[in-house]
């Protein structure tokens, strides 16, 4: 499952937006900011991929794909704030 979480990176504080069964989905609500995702106050967003179970085991081939919000979500490099941060969807 594709997990979408925004970031307010001067707190750090997060919102997991919601999750998707599939890539394209999750990338289709990120790139047309379904229900704006970006609230005029999260600074970037980031997606990963889960397998279903608990814990939740993080899919290390996808890996995070980050991004960030300029009128529009455009992917970037993860921020130096997350560095050695994983699970943001879930805590």
């Amino acid at each position: 499952m594709y997990f979408i979480t925004v970031i307010l990176s001067k707190d750090r504080s997060t919102r997991c937006w919601g999750y998707y069964h599939n890539l394209k989905d999750a990338l289709h609500a990120i790139h047309t900011n379904q229900f704006s995702m970006e609230e005029c106050l999260y600074d970037y967003l980031v997606l990963e991929k889960f397998k279903e179970g608990v814990p939740a085991w993080y899919d290390e081939k996808f890996g995070p794909r980050w991004f960030t919000w300029n009128d529009k979500w455009e992917e970037c490099q993860e921020p130096n704030f997350a560095y050695g941060t994983i699970h943001w969807a879930i805590g």
